[in-house]
């Protein structure tokens, strides 16, 4: 049966009386709602959250539930977000199969992630995810009818991710060591940091909402609000972005290593992958990474969400709105939909918008950033970049940032059963989507941010949102693309 969220309006109302009214509204209406229809109720962290109720109804059902309704109530379908770096997943029959080898360094590697991808109902799948054993080598099996159309190998660190884009029953890798200058690389330089700073950002906080972050000996700093490591290396990744504190060879710096992070989890661990929980939660997430002088608040500056859907969520939007209004201000990756219109929330007004940026001649041969080259002559621009393929595109882009062939932070953790965590120390990896993009431009959002004590001493309301928006744009400076492309451009530190 269908589920459905049902919550209460919360933009504009800040005070204790406006909270507390907006959740009695609540209460009232949920005396006249059916027991049989109440799905589950997720307790709310402290009194002055957002309320959220979980509703099994047929529409018909919901339909009559919302005429009776004050306007004050919110309820819509659940709504699956997923993440910028990764598609759906489809159920596995075991009938035909492809055996991969990944080797590196001259040895097997182990742990590897193998991902095939293939088409289904016009879009792009993936079977469930496979690991190469202390042997290097996987072998994924598959139902007849699908056709694979590539393959990927992603190294447990220290090595390039390549791509097979026609797999046949056999598919071996040979992947290349990551570089090993450090700490900074062509996405540094572009935004325009040219030396190491670990203060860099300071008195600054950052919300992070994903898969969890670490563990990583790197991104120690890095706060778990909820106690939660990464449950894929999504997050870790993006938190690598912006924070990392680099401290040997084949490491990287995050843009803005001195700011205050902050994750909080709102995926888990399903059969096929990583699993969203629903919106309603993701907005009480959002709130509570915004919330500042109130219990269990983290008074964030900046959210990075590097998510999405293709559906409009106003009960999000509510949220993202109720941040917005408390001085925090949401950064979204604009989605991975290859020139297709971008998901929400990025293509909520109230949120910055952020697309890949790609460089030429960046990574070597046949690894994954390379697919992500554009084939149309106007996602070239100036000073060797583009926009990545994978990107979507839109009216609604405020900037693009570089997004294509990033290496940064993965767990340090036991992949697979028999193989043993921490093989790496410090593991890095090499990832491509607009799930990177947006912590770019989030790290140097909050490097411009700390520099600047008039935005530090504003209350937080609106007028700090406003303050941060407009600085972002300020430093933002176009590459030549079209602004549907990239928005205000691609945004950077002045040197000194």
């Amino acid at each position: 049966m269908p589920r459905y969220i049902l919550t209460h309006k919360r933009a504009g109302k800040h005070t204790a009386a406006e909270l507390n009214s907006s959740r009695d509204v609540l209460d009232d209406a949920l005396k006249k709602i059916p027991p049989a229809m109440i799905y589950d109720q997720p307790e709310p962290d402290s009194a002055s959250s957002r309320r959220i109720i979980v509703l099994t109804a047929e529409p018909h059902e919901i339909a009559s539930l919302k005429r009776s309704l004050p306007k004050d109530l919110l309820i819509e379908p659940e709504i699956l977000h997923k993440l910028h770096a990764s598609p759906a997943r489809s159920p596995m029959v075991r009938q035909s199969s492809t055996r991969v080898t990944v080797r590196g360094g001259g040895a097997p590697l182990p742990a590897a992630r193998i991902t095939i991808y293939f088409e289904a109902g016009g879009s792009l799948n993936t079977l469930p995810l496979a690991f190469t054993g202390s042997n290097g080598r996987a072998e994924l099996s598959y139902d007849s009818s699908i056709q694979p159309l590539f393959v990927i190998a992603e190294p447990d660190g220290g090595f390039w991710a390549l791509f097979n884009q026609r797999p046949t029953s056999h598919v071996h890798f040979d992947c290349p060591s990551l570089p090993k200058v450090t700490p900074l690389e062509w996405w540094h330089r572009a935004v325009g940091v040219h030396e190491y700073d670990e203060r860099r950002g300071e008195g600054i906080r950052i919300g992070v909402i994903g898969t969890g972050v670490g563990p990583h000996p790197r991104l120690r700093h890095v706060i778990l609000t909820d106690g939660k490591t990464d449950i894929e290396r999504h997050e870790t990744h993006v938190c690598g972005i912006i924070a990392a504190r680099p401290k040997g060879k084949g490491e990287f710096a995050g843009i803005a290593p001195g700011a205050s992070v902050f994750s909080a989890r709102i995926f888990h661990k399903g059969p096929d992958g990583p699993v969203a929980e629903n919106h309603g939660v993701i907005a009480q997430t959002s709130e509570r990474m915004a919330r500042a002088g109130k219990k269990n608040g983290f008074a964030a500056d900046l959210i990075n969400l590097s998510f999405g859907s293709p559906e409009a969520s106003q009960i999000l939007r509510d949220a993202i709105q109720w941040a917005l209004e408390e001085g925090t201000l949401c950064i979204s990756s604009a989605g991975n939909n290859t020139g297709g219109p971008l998901d929400y929330p990025a293509a909520f007004p109230e949120t910055i918008a952020v697309t890949a940026l790609g460089k030429i001649r960046w990574g070597p041969k046949g690894s994954t950033g390379k697919h992500w080259i554009p084939q149309k002559k106007d996602k070239f621009g100036a000073r060797d970049f583009y926009l990545a393929a994978m990107s979507s595109i839109g009216s609604e882009v405020n900037c693009i940032a570089p997004g294509n062939g990033i290496i940064s932070t993965i767990p340090r953790t036991r992949r697979q059963k028999g193989h043993a965590a921490g093989r790496i120390p410090a593991p890095y990896a090499a990832m491509d989507g607009t799930s990177l993009a947006s912590p770019m431009a989030c790290g140097v959002l909050a490097a411009l941010l700390s520099e600047m004590p008039a935005y530090r001493a504003l209350p937080r309301n609106a007028t700090r949102s406003r303050m941060a928006r407009k600085v972002l744009q300020k430093h933002s400076t176009s590459i030549g693309l079209k602004p549907e492309y990239q928005g205000k451009g691609l945004p950077s530190i002045p040197t000194a």
